[in-house]
């Protein structure tokens, strides 16, 4: 196991780690941004699964959040404000009407101070000012990725508060099994450990309601082709055929799992646990020739993101798993991808 740190733009460092098989995997402290990761298909072969960038000036300008860390809110507030404690608060309106991400100061676009923890392990901070974003009280949150010799890539999120405010850390990885830029996932097979989605509007804003699965395009609780029934997923008429879905998942104590994805022709899958009790599925609908690291090209559909985290428009919903952190309480998530071949 090891740890190499190199220069990557101003003031930023790239951290690559590599485990006692061969796995490795890179991060950059701007936007805490896991940029690649190299793993073996059935025969032996070394390919990055991370659609990545080459320049810091590149994911600068990034519209994509390509590996980035988010939050303070992961995805959608509904009309860009929410309440807590009766007060309400408005945050930008990135994605009109609404806020996606924490908006334009969002934890992406941070160059987060970063320290090395052991041969397997990077912790990287950031603090978030009271106002910052339009979000109340000052915040201090942590990531650290550790790569361990079991082939598994762990992230662990911690914040805290001076005031009550939302908090709610993702990672938004687009993954690609078959290799980045090698084609799109539609072929990959995904099974997910989700009997429920939640129901949105026309913006993508949760109704509320919690739909079942059952036998309907978003039913992966057997193992299905992402492009099998991926035309048919419920989504307004404004976006992208594809997915871009928030599946429920089956409570468990500690690590659930998630989410499955196989890759046949490499070998490769991904096992997806973690604390959280949703995750986002998006299929990359709106990449369009997004050029990528060492020359490639992302296309639409070119990878998958499996953004665990709290439901979307969770403040707006008392029914949802809340995402307010208060003074004294620490926010602490977990969540962890196990890598093999078959």
């Amino acid at each position: 196991m090891s740890v190499q740190v190199d220069p990557f733009g101003n003031a930023t460092s790239r951290f690559t780690i590599t485990n006692a098989n061969g796995l490795s995997c890179a991060l950059i402290s701007f936007g805490a941004t896991l940029v690649s990761f190299r793993a073996p298909d059935r025969d032996g072969k070394l390919e990055n699964m991370i659609l990545g960038l080459d320049t810091l000036d590149d994911y600068v300008g990034d519209p994509n959040f390509l590996g980035s860390t988010v939050g303070r809110f992961a995805n959608r507030i509904g009309g860009a404000a929410f309440s807590i404690d009766g007060v309400r608060y408005e945050v930008p309106a990135n994605e009109p009407p609404n806020h996606l991400h924490g908006g334009p100061e969002g934890f992406h676009q941070k160059n987060w101070a970063a320290e090395v923890l052991d041969e397997h392990s990077v912790l990287f901070r950031c603090t978030s000012a009271d106002g910052e974003g339009g979000y109340p009280g000052n915040v201090s949150a942590t990531v650290t990725y550790a790569l361990t010799d079991r082939n598994e890539l762990t992230m662990d999120y911690e914040a805290s508060t001076d005031a009550p405010t939302l908090v709610n850390m993702t990672n938004h990885a687009y993954w690609n099994l078959a290799g980045a830029g090698n084609g799109n996932v539609l072929r990959h097979e995904a099974q997910f450990d989700a009997d429920h989605y939640l129901e949105v509007d026309e913006g993508l804003i949760p109704t509320g309601r919690l739909a079942p699965v059952d036998g309907g395009p978003l039913d992966f609780r057997d193992s299905h082709p992402i492009g099998e029934r991926h035309t048919e997923a419920p989504l307004a008429a404004r976006w992208e055929r594809g997915y871009d879905h928030c599946f429920v998942v089956r409570p468990r104590e500690g690590l659930s799992p998630a989410a499955t994805v196989y890759e046949p022709r490499t070998g490769r899958f991904m096992e997806v646990l973690t604390t959280q009790p949703s995750f986002m599925f998006y299929t990359g609908n709106y990449l369009d020739g997004v050029p990528g690291a060492d020359g490639r090209t992302y296309d639409q559909y070119g990878g998958f993101c499996l953004e665990m985290q709290r439901h979307p428009d969770a403040p707006n919903h008392p029914g949802f798993p809340s995402a307010i952190l208060r003074p004294g309480e620490i926010y602490l998530e977990q969540t962890a991808y196990r890598f093999g071949t078959r």
